[in-house]
């Protein structure tokens, strides 16, 4: 017999992944810290006319990279604030804008942490609109910059112990046998594995220290750079 575990890319799996999705989306918020409050202060009182330059700022800062000092400055004096200010509001759009997508918010959502924000009338309706835009560009992004590799279906396993042979009494073997399905372009295929379980314990020491690995301040300062 197998012990099975499916993904969610088919069948009942796949609904209820969607499923379980889209409740995801809608119950998630965002929360902000002190600093971004402090840091959208001065973005409150502008109008949408002298909001626009700086989120294009903030759009273009998370594609290509920062502003220059020219463009910052002429956003300031548009936006009749301070060039601190502005380069502080400019990166606290990038992170509202970046957090929007990365949470996948809802549009109810976002104007829910908004208002929260205490961002209101016009400089609303333009954050609301940029916040949508950006996380559809970034999501659509990252699905094509996604690894052309066999998308995971199905696995399933089996445990075979060997206790005894004509040659030893009382000697315990035990096998892992694996049968893992995956799907690439609409087709899927059977892979069978095989492994003691001496090999087993490698394996599974390996990916844990991968999970701590990736938990480690290098590889988070990496992530947020491929974001």
């Amino acid at each position: 017999f197998f012990c099975r575990v499916t993904g969610g890319r088919e069948g009942l799996g796949q609904r209820t992944g969607r499923s379980q999705e889209a409740g995801a989306m809608a119950m998630q918020t965002l929360v902000a810290s002190k600093q971004l409050r402090d840091d959208l202060s001065a973005l409150r009182a502008l109008d949408a006319s002298a909001l626009l330059p700086l989120v294009v700022l903030a759009s273009d800062q998370m594609h290509a990279g920062p502003a220059g000092n020219k463009a910052l400055a002429a956003a300031a004096e548009q936006a009749g604030i301070g060039a601190e200010e502005a380069s502080d509001g400019v990166g606290a759009l990038v992170q509202l804008l970046a957090e929007t997508a990365k949470l996948n918010l809802s549009e109810q959502a976002v104007r829910e942490a908004l208002a929260d924000l205490q961002v209101e009338g016009e400089a609303l309706e333009v954050l609301l609109q940029a916040c949508l835009e950006e996380r559809d560009a970034s999501r659509a992004l990252a699905s094509k910059m996604a690894h052309p590799l066999p998308a995971y279906k199905s696995l399933e396993w089996r445990l075979d112990v060997q206790v005894a042979s004509r040659c030893l009494t009382g000697h315990v073997a035990p096998v892992l046998t694996l049968r893992l399905e995956t799907e690439d372009a609409g087709k899927t295929a059977t892979h069978l594995l095989q492994a003691e379980m001496a090999d087993v314990d490698v394996m599974c020491k390996q990916l844990k220290e991968a999970l701590q690995e990736g938990r480690s301040n290098h590889s988070r300062r990496i992530a947020r750079l491929l974001k």
